[in-house]
């Protein structure tokens, strides 16, 4: 199981080097890890300032989800059309692990010290509602790096087994 090298699990994919029960474990890592992040979004969350609020930004992050498969379905499509979900199983793992480490948690590290320094000039009051923003901006940022990175590996793969 590849938890980094992204593209020699796409050649492994391409290769059919990767079998049904390997495939489960790819997707059972990725549901953990999903599962696993909720809890900490509402546990380190601002609260939403209005029930409006919450309802648009879920639509919104619902729609960037439903356009990221659609168009990492197509590009598999136009490829060979073969083992879309298998593949998209596969890669969401390292793909998720990379985001993580390479831009999640600096980013955090950087809001939080960001954060520290304003109101440590006395720039933030209480009721200073701009940490709620940019954890929205990470928040759909997050979905279109990870459908943006899937699809390019997604397009290599299908893109070398058409030939």
């Amino acid at each position: 199981m590849y938890f980094w090298r992204t593209r020699a699990l796409a050649e492994d994919l391409r290769a059919g080097r990767v079998s049904q029960r390997q495939r489960m474990w790819y997707l059972l890592g990725q549901m953990v890890m999903f599962a696993s992040a909720v809890p900490v979004g509402f546990e380190f969350g601002e609260p939403w300032p209005s029930p409006l609020s919450a309802a648009a930004s879920w639509i919104a992050l619902a729609a960037i989800n439903a356009a990221g498969v659609l168009v990492c379905y197509e590009v598999n499509r136009r490829g060979d059309d073969r083992d879309f979900l298998g593949r998209f199983v596969c890669l969401s793992w390292p793909v998720t692990i990379r985001l993580l480490v390479l831009v999640v948690i600096p980013g955090f590290m950087v809001v939080f010290a960001a954060v520290w320094w304003a109101s440590w000039r006395g720039w933030m009051g209480d009721d200073d509602s701009s940490v709620m923003f940019v954890a929205l901006g990470f928040g759909f940022a997050f979905p279109i790096l990870y459908y943006w990175r899937l699809r390019s590996h997604l397009r290599w793969i299908a893109a070398a087994s058409a030939t």
